[in-house]
């Protein structure tokens, strides 16, 4: 008999939900074989077999697990497994009148809800599933409201965020860049190569550029004293487009076109809408961007991830009045431009020259 044990697939949850198994229970096993999806707080994980056999699954699909947990067993043979079902069984839960039996997965919430006998009976069944168990809670709730539940994904959010605020000191620099020059290039730039392209891929390349002269920008600290660089500028970008917060990565920008970074983003944006990330989508970011970019929105201080040193944010285009070399009044557009950065590795002077940088390719673009 070999144990399936549930691995852990980021340091972000303590624990995943078993979306469904993708083999029934008696099917036969093969080694590296998909057996089961399970959903984190960030994507969908697909649960390869280590080993061959014959499947024997434990939790039921919408069941909460946890890293360690055996979720399983593959068996030499179906007769073993057999053997293994008439040895263990279910729990059965003794009663005066007569017994209900009572699947793990609904034990485990009458326990968390204190579900009573008595509402269980009131089902009418012998033999009482996790279904059932959830089917009560959602009546006791309609009948005594207790508060909006918050998302799995929201709550992962919301650790790594006061993660963020209680281990990095964290300062912030507001600089104001003028994009009618980035705007121009970009008109001409979408027309000649036939795509729609903004502001925001022009500040996710500019930022590629500046991976060699801010290495400690670009990466995250190892501990109080030795700090990793990123060997390529590996760019995650903010994106809330009513499924939660993501924050997928552009791989190497450095190498890849403005309309490669603007194809990424339009793929991006439709896996944010129906939140079809993977992992890998997720991971391996060694700087971010924050993208704000609604004409209201002037000024955003974003959290500084774990992982990294700093966050750019980018807000919406604003339109102020100017007076030319020959004092003609005129209209001129800029963004305000964000810089979170972590104290203990960047300081002030050091966060004003990246901005800076930022500004004048952004004020004198080049393709």
């Amino acid at each position: 008999m070999y144990e399936i044990i549930l691995p852990k697939f980021n340091n972000n949850d303590e624990s995943y939900t078993l979306l469904y198994w993708l083999l029934d229970a008696g099917k036969p096993v093969n080694k590296e074989e998909a057996i089961a999806v399970f959903e984190t707080s960030k994507a969908a994980f697909d649960l390869e077999s280590e080993s061959e056999g014959i499947l024997h699954t434990l939790p039921e699909a919408g069941d909460e697990c946890k890293p360690g947990d055996v979720i399983g067993y593959l068996f030499a043979n179906e007769a073993e497994r057999q053997n293994f079902i008439n040895s263990s069984g279910t729990k059965t839960k003794a009663t005066d009148d007569k017994s209900l039996t009572i699947t793990k997965a609904a034990q485990e919430l009458i326990d968390k809800h204190g579900i009573s006998e008595e509402s269980m009976r009131k089902l009418g069944k012998s033999v009482i599933k996790r279904p059932d168990i959830e089917k009560l809670i959602s009546e006791q709730n309609r009948e005594e409201f207790r508060g909006l539940e918050i998302s799995r994904q929201q709550m992962a959010i919301a650790r790594v965020v006061t993660q963020s605020h209680t281990q990095i000191p964290k300062a912030f620099l507001l600089m104001k860049i003028y994009c009618d020059a980035a705007t121009q290039m970009l008109g001409d730039y979408g027309t000649k190569h036939d795509v729609i392209i903004g502001l925001p891929e022009v500040l996710i390349k500019i930022t590629a550029t500046l991976l060699t002269d801010f290495p400690f920008f670009f990466g995250s600290l190892i501990d109080e004293n030795r700090f990793k660089p990123g060997e390529v500028a590996n760019i995650g970008i903010t994106l809330d487009l009513g499924k939660g917060l993501f924050i997928p990565v552009i791989r190497d920008v450095g190498e890849i076109s403005l309309s490669d970074i603007a194809n990424k983003l339009i793929d991006f944006r439709l896996k944010a809408m129906r939140g079809q990330f993977n992992e890998e989508e997720l991971n391996q970011g060694n700087i971010s961007i924050s993208i704000n970019m609604d004409r209201d929105s002037l000024v955003t201080i974003p959290i500084i991830l774990p992982s990294q040193t700093c966050m750019l944010s980018l807000g919406g285009i604003q339109e102020e009045l100017y007076l030319d070399a020959e004092k003609n009044i005129k209209i001129r557009s800029y963004i305000n431009l964000g810089l979170a950065y972590d104290h203990r590795v960047i300081n002030g002077r050091e966060a004003a020259q990246f901005l800076t940088k930022i500004k004048t390719r952004f004020e004198q673009p080049s393709v």
